[in-house]
């Protein structure tokens, strides 16, 4: 789990670097970048405890906005599709998930994450679902705030 925080500040580390702005371009009207990119992981099957070798294409639209006073908002909706392999039994699976992001840089840092994954088996293989919640707040002297992960896993059948 703590992988896909990491995926995300990584992204976010590298958004702030592209979207810092200049008090010209801050009054720009709103914009919307589309990034494509493939990743892969292994997540446990929590149905049968099989470690599972995820390949997925990642589709990100990042919608961005600048308010009056020069804060940065965005919502970040990301859609994954791929596949997965059983790494003990050679199970197969098929992947789709949504996410929805929202990062608020107004000299703190808040960001949100909502992301919902079925995995489906091919076959007699059980599908489960991926659930994740987390938030974290960096306030203006850098610190960590507030700072959760909540993952549910459940069994389909």
């Amino acid at each position: 789990m703590k992988k896909m925080r990491t995926g995300v500040v990584v992204i976010m580390v590298a958004l702030m670097a592209t979207l810092t702005t200049t008090p010209a371009f801050a009054q720009a009207n709103p914009s919307t970048i589309h990034l494509h990119f493939t990743r892969s992981e292994v997540r446990p099957n929590p149905c049968t405890g099989e470690p599972i070798q995820l390949d997925v294409e990642l589709d990100v639209k990042i919608h961005r906005n600048t308010d009056g006073a020069g804060g940065t908002h965005m919502a970040v909706n990301s859609n994954l599709h791929g596949t997965g392999l059983g790494l003990v039994t050679g199970a197969k699976y098929i992947l789709n998930s949504v996410a929805t992001s929202h990062f608020t840089f107004t000299g703190a840092i808040n960001q949100t994450l909502w992301q919902d994954a079925v995995l489906v088996g091919q076959g007699d293989v059980p599908n489960f679902l991926f659930q994740q919640t987390e938030h974290f707040t960096v306030n203006n002297n850098g610190e960590i705030t507030t700072d959760f992960d909540q993952v549910f896993t459940k069994c389909l059948g």
